[in-house]
């Protein structure tokens, strides 16, 4: 019972990280989201207690978190240098950063406490997934339907750049829905479902009875209509890229290389009349489409503006502060062009952002080391890897708490798997 509860325990915190309340008009948006911070800090250390009490259980230690430990220490030298040999104001939020990469190397060891069966992972973390997006989606689609209940569900969630079906009426030209779901953003919620959606094609593939396969194939194409419904051209990009991969590794044979290509012809089908309606309903993805095909990808005009900050942020780095940055500060945002990559190297410099570069290689490394113990679950992982770290070069998503222990919540479980590959076979 003490046993199945440290499973429950963690089901229950995956379901409630992706559903997270966020009641911004409380205290405003940065009070708010440092307080929920603080609590999912606790919940998790709670954990750990859960995990420790009463048991001879040690904390276990993954090898890959301790660069996350590392860069939590390079935080503090970036502070302090930022205050003592730039002569730069550090701010208090300032200080607030530096618990972001030691929360970061909880989060990640939390799945790691745990032995990993088969059976277990599909209970305990790819159901409260499932779980988890079939809420948010619902919680999306009533805010849409009805502006009664947008208003009170805005009070828990922030609804941000969301249009609801009554007011597209008025909208004139091609008119664009963007849900920001549980995330109170449409591009880190686009980012979260990203993360889902080799999850979602991993149960399919588990699954051997036709009508259980056509249940998680429809939960593939709900994930979909999601992604396309927060409008971000980031998130659409990052489900393109996964799509074929997903698709072949699921209708590859078990014990075959061959695919069966009129199945794989069929997903290309319907993957092709989505996207057809995605550049024909939404106008961000029209005009994107087109801003590429005329000038190239610069021609779009918020790539084109983070790649000048982010060269422009570059010279300044190198010549200014090229080891360990200006520090975690949030004053200078608008020098981050928007981009993980830019933001890890203001803030941390050269050894910084190799550091950070070196964790999520080491993480690649490991999966497809093991890939033959653990053949699918792995391979599902590190796609969605692949795609999280390009997401890097948009947006500051690792920066977004709840994105990132979500994600760290899972890839603390398949590191644990691959650490008792023997055990586990998929």
């Amino acid at each position: 019972m003490i046993k199945e509860s440290k499973y429950n325990y963690f089901s229950i915190l995956m379901v409630m990280t992706f559903l997270r309340p966020y009641p911004y008009d409380i205290g405003g948006e940065y009070i708010v989201k440092r307080v929920i911070d603080a609590i999912w800090g606790l919940l998790v250390i709670y954990f750990y207690f859960k995990v420790t009490f009463n048991t001879k259980t040690k904390i276990r230690i993954s090898k890959n978190s301790k660069i996350l430990l590392t860069i939590s220490i390079i935080t503090i030298i970036s502070l302090t240098l930022a205050n003592i040999s730039q002569n730069r104001i550090v701010l208090f939020s300032d200080f607030l950063e530096s618990y972001r990469y030691f929360y970061y190397f909880l989060v990640l060891n939390a799945g790691f406490q745990l032995n990993w069966t088969k059976d277990t992972l599909e209970r305990y973390l790819i159901s409260p997934i499932i779980v988890a997006v079939i809420i948010s989606g619902a919680i999306s689609i009533l805010a849409a339907l009805s502006p009664l209940l947008a208003k009170y569900i805005s009070k828990i969630y922030l609804l941000k750049s969301t249009y609801g079906l009554p007011e597209l009426q008025s909208i004139s030209g091609p008119f664009r829905i963007r849900i920001s779901g549980t995330f109170g953003n449409p591009n880190h919620y686009g980012v979260a479902l990203n993360i889902v959606l080799p999850f979602l094609f991993y149960r399919a593939k588990l699954k051997t009875e036709n009508l259980e396969k056509a249940i998680y194939y429809l939960l593939i194409l709900f994930n979909l209509i999601l992604i396309i419904s927060t409008g971000s051209r980031t998130a659409m990009v990052g489900a393109i890229i996964q799509l074929p991969f997903l698709s072949m590794i699921n209708y590859k044979g078990s014990r075959s290389l061959s695919i069966s290509y009129s199945k794989l012809i069929l997903v290309i089908l319907v993957f092709s009349v989505l996207f057809k309606f995605t550049y024909d309903i939404f106008s961000r993805v029209n005009v994107t489409v087109n801003q590429i095909m005329d000038i190239g990808l610069l021609g779009v005009d918020s790539l084109r503006i983070k790649f000048e900050w982010s060269m422009h942020l570059l010279e300044k780095v190198l010549s200014e502060a090229p080891f360990f940055g200006f520090g975690p500060s949030e004053q200078y945002g608008s020098l981050f062009g928007d981009n993980q990559i830019s933001a890890t190297l203001y803030r941390f410099g050269l050894v910084g952002i190799l550091l950070y570069l070196l964790f999520w290689f080491n993480l690649l490394y490991i999966l497809l080391k093991n890939s033959y113990f653990i053949q699918y679950i792995n391979i599902y992982t590190f796609i969605m890897i692949c795609v999280f770290m390009l997401f890097g070069l948009t947006g500051k998503f690792f920066d977004a708490t709840q994105i990132t222990t979500f994600l760290f919540l899972i890839v603390g479980v398949i590191l644990q798997i691959n650490s008792q590959k023997k055990e586990f076979q998929s």
